[in-house]
């Protein structure tokens, strides 16, 4: 899996890296003298309010604890409902999934990305 992995080791032990969506925004920035500069900075998890990742967990993932960063059920009832309406409405990704698509990939809809999106999911849950 050589170049579709991630370092992991270098995760392990910090400091956290800036996202690619922060990295795309801060190279965009340089284009852009009217875009506001981000004022980035990690926050460890026990700084974060019990009740706040309940609600990200709740509106995001709801089976988060249940599933090993692939929720077969959502993405059934998504394939379904998108498969009615003859186009993709629903997505089905996870927290695990979004994660890896915010941290180490890019927002396209390429079906490639995809792909490299569920090889790094299941390596980093494993």
């Amino acid at each position: 899996m050589l170049g579709l992995l991630p370092e992991w080791d270098q995760f392990i032990h910090g400091p956290i890296q800036k996202s690619s969506i922060i990295q795309q925004y801060e190279y965009e920035q340089t284009l852009h003298d009217d875009w506001p500069p981000l004022r980035w900075q990690p926050i460890p998890l026990v700084a974060i309010p019990d009740h706040l990742i309940r609600a990200v967990v709740v509106a995001e993932d709801s089976r988060f604890y249940y599933h090993k960063g692939f929720d077969q059920e959502a993405i059934k009832h998504a394939l379904e409902y998108n498969l009615s309406q003859g186009r993709i409405v629903y997505g089905a990704s996870t927290i695990s999934q979004q994660t890896v698509k915010n941290f180490f990939l890019t927002t396209s809809r390429n079906p490639l990305r995809k792909l490299h999106e569920t090889i790094i999911t299941y390596a980093m849950e494993k």
